[in-house]
């Protein structure tokens, strides 16, 4: 066994889950861990989750095809661990970097495997409210300006995006390195406002990772749920026609009626707010081509005027994804969906 293993039983387990073939990442740092609390009708219910890195087993995802160690495993998890004197829910201490992952029947495996899960002993410090630290990673320059990181700036003019735009409508800045990712380089900030107030924030790497690289291409502030946040919702308040869009890009690509759901579907919660803001608006489904499956089966059950009262439509893209086309090339395939969907709909 490594050195410096915090939870050796469940790094037992595991080993013999995937015959020896993990990786040990954060050697011997607890890191540290916040605590959200439900309120349900048998009591409080506490969820761990990671606040800065910690000791992880990083493994080939089982459940999703993954061959590239996108699946991080907390020490903590599967393990008995109380706040406030309740009992703490780990489940979020596991994390796929992959789309649609259902490491949840991993988290059961290693349940039925480790019976009785060890008690682990966590410093008061470790016990805190869940504060996601939103402030944007320092020194940062926003990319239309003299400062901004030549990397970041290059890949979006490589494909083909104004600088001025990018600054001046979205706040999009660069930065040379984000504290515990130093090794992903230079990457460009893409920040999240409901209005003047910073609520959430994306970094993706200023260059395409190899193929069998191991490296994420996106980063997210530690502890913070990006199923809970659409990108842009604050500027699609203003259009009539909202378009919903899987990543940051593709929703600055389609303008300020471009909203982005960070997956290849909108989560409930993000349902729920689009319910919500965009109501009496036109929605359109915009996902990416891969996404077929994920898009058709989301808009059967939205489709009508179930959560916009103008209708939802469903724009297939074929060749490539929204990031990929022009304003204008999208505009065009946007509006023939609406014709197209509104000659076809019942009267």
């Amino acid at each position: 066994m490594e050195n410096n293993i915090l939870n050796p039983e469940l790094y037992t387990v595991l080993s013999d889950r995937f015959k020896g073939d993990i990786e040990v990442v954060n050697q011997g740092d607890p890191g540290t861990i916040a605590y959200t609390k439900k309120i349900t009708r048998k009591g409080p219910i506490f969820y761990a989750h990671t606040e800065t890195s910690s000791q992880e087993f990083r493994v080939n995802c089982p459940y999703c095809g993954d061959k590239r160690g996108r699946l991080y495993i907390n020490y903590l998890a599967v393990s008995k661990i109380k706040h406030q004197g309740a009992p703490v829910r780990t489940y979020h201490l596991m994390n796929c970097r992959n789309d649609n992952c259902r490491m949840g029947e991993l988290y059961k495996e290693l349940k039925r495997a480790i019976k009785n899960p060890p008690e682990i002993t966590v410093p008061k410090k470790l016990s805190s409210r869940n504060r996601v630290d939103l402030r944007l990673p320092a020194p940062n320059y926003l990319i239309n300006s003299p400062k901004a990181h030549a990397g970041p700036v290059s890949y979006m003019t490589g494909r083909g995006f104004d600088l001025d735009v990018l600054a001046n409508d979205y706040g999009v800045r660069t930065c040379d390195k984000i504290p515990g990712v130093e090794f992903l380089g230079q990457m460009i900030l893409f920040p999240c406002y409901d209005g003047e107030r910073l609520t959430f924030w994306q970094a993706r790497m200023s260059h395409n990772s190899l193929q069998n690289s191991t490296a994420p291409k996106y980063y997210f502030p530690q502890g913070s749920n990006k199923s809970e946040v659409v990108y842009n919702r604050y500027h699609a308040l203003t259009e009539t026609v909202v378009v919903i869009t899987e990543g940051v890009l593709d929703a600055i690509r389609v303008g300020k009626a471009g909203i982005a759901c960070f997956g290849k579907h909108p989560s409930v919660q993000q349902t729920r707010i689009m319910s919500r803001a965009f109501k009496r608006k036109i929605g359109v489904l915009m996902l990416d081509p891969d996404a077929e499956k994920e898009a058709v089966k989301w808009y059967n059950k939205y489709k009508g005027n179930v959560l916009f009262e103008k209708g939802l439509f469903l724009c297939r893209l074929k060749d490539r994804d929204p990031a990929e086309h022009t304003y204008e090339e999208l505009w065009d395939k946007i509006i023939d969906c609406i014709k197209e969907g509104t000659a076809n709909a019942p009267q």
